[in-house]
């Protein structure tokens, strides 16, 4: 995954598609997208963001070019979209925002509920249930203070698992739920 990521980054800065510093960032500010376009990377999935929409359709348009002549398959190219699904995200152009797709959220609802009604899951089952929502809580964080007593519950192991065998059946104690 991350020589994927690597090389597809590496081939648009060695092209002049895109700069390092115009690409969003873990610990750092968002890039402006004045005068040049801000990139999302993850893995094999490119996002560039502009507010110059020629500008930004000529560099998607290089950027197949350079990926394909690479070797790289390039699918699913969407240009000039006001609004967006990708990597399980909606991005909202009008509203300005970005929110989880409603098929996403809608499956970790139907997750949560049907274990409020059952009270057990496997460690496994719990595990994918904390990652998802962790995931959709990143963009409004004071979300992940639901999670407090899960996360207490894992702390000094890493991870949830190393509690239990991953597939065992556990009750779910109050606090969780």
């Amino acid at each position: 995954v991350n020589i994927c990521q690597t090389v597809v980054r590496q081939s648009l800065i060695n092209d002049g598609i895109i700069e390092e510093s115009q690409f969003a960032s873990d610990q750092r500010e968002l890039p402006s997208m004045t005068k040049k376009p801000m990139a999302v990377l993850y893995v094999d999935n490119l996002i560039l963001m502009s507010k110059l929409q020629e500008d930004t359709k000529e560099r998607i348009e290089r950027a197949v070019v350079g990926l394909e002549r690479r070797g790289l398959r390039v699918h699913d190219v969407t240009s000039g979209a006001q609004n967006l699904d990708a990597l399980g995200w909606s991005l909202v152009g009008k509203k300005g925002c970005v929110e989880p797709k409603k098929e996403r959220a809608w499956r970790l609802y139907l997750a949560i509920d049907h274990l409020l009604k059952i009270r057990f899951c496997s460690v496994r089952q719990l595990e994918r249930i904390v990652g998802t929502f962790t995931s959709m809580s990143m963009v409004r964080r004071p979300c992940l203070v639901v999670l407090n007593v899960v996360y207490r519950f894992g702390r000094g192991s890493g991870t949830i698992s190393k509690h239990f065998e991953r597939d065992k059946i556990l009750p779910l104690w109050d606090s969780v739920l």
